[in-house]
């Protein structure tokens, strides 16, 4: 195949080496997003974003040591194809993310800047991985994933706007926007049929909120 490069006993598959782009261009764009703030922390926050990302991947793809144990002594190899799914996932999001509050509070940065650094960033990079989903993973879908990719790319645009990320409320209810826009390009990818009521209700607030929002000209 096209896709893969073997060297020696191991085998890449590209896509997932391009995985690695999507943390570096993210990071630029949040040193962008930064100086458009002229915050006095700009030059340091986005390596601190950019760390944080390590760790998440770091314990996302590592826990498969602590959750398959037995499988990960007989092939040490499996760490390299295999991750630790969605426990390795919501762990490291929890360690990376008070990885960088607990920074972020110690220099004493406003919390409303430093949401919106990682709400800008989580939607950007949400945008690229669906830009590489649609190209390398799932061809047949490519049109859904790739519109997925334009709306999140959108919210992270917003987001520039010191107007659209000015308070707490304003970037809560953009939450809410992505909120809606994800299940809705999942149902229409049909992969979210048997969610649960707390999903469905987040769904059901979020929608509300998103059209009080258009109705009233966007979030203030």
């Amino acid at each position: 195949m096209n896709d893969l490069i073997q060297l020696g006993p191991i085998t890449i598959f590209i896509p997932s080496a391009l995985t690695f782009c999507l943390p570096i261009l993210t990071y630029f764009w949040t040193y962008l997003f930064c100086n458009r703030y002229n915050d006095e922390h700009s030059s340091t926050l986005p390596g601190k974003w950019f760390e944080a990302w390590l760790i998440v991947y770091a314990i996302w793809k590592f826990s498969y040591i602590l959750i398959h144990p037995v499988k990960a002594i007989e092939n040490p190899l499996t760490i390299l194809y295999f991750s630790g799914g969605t426990i390795g996932l919501i762990l490291g999001l929890i360690v990376g993310l008070l990885y960088f509050f607990i920074y972020t509070k110690r220099k004493g940065i406003q919390m409303e800047f430093v949401l919106s650094v990682l709400l800008s960033s989580a939607f950007f990079y949400s945008a690229l991985y669906s830009f590489q989903y649609a190209f390398f993973y799932d061809m047949s879908q490519w049109r859904i994933l790739f519109t997925q990719g334009v709306y999140f790319l959108i919210f992270a645009t917003l987001l520039y706007n010191k107007q659209w990320s000015s308070n707490l409320g304003s970037q809560l209810r953009i939450s809410f926007w992505y909120l809606v826009g994800y299940i809705c390009f999942q149902l229409w990818l049909h992969d979210i049929k048997n969610q649960s009521l707390f999903v469905w209700g987040a769904f059901g607030i979020a929608l509300v909120i998103t059209i009080k929002d258009i109705k009233d000209g966007g979030p203030t």
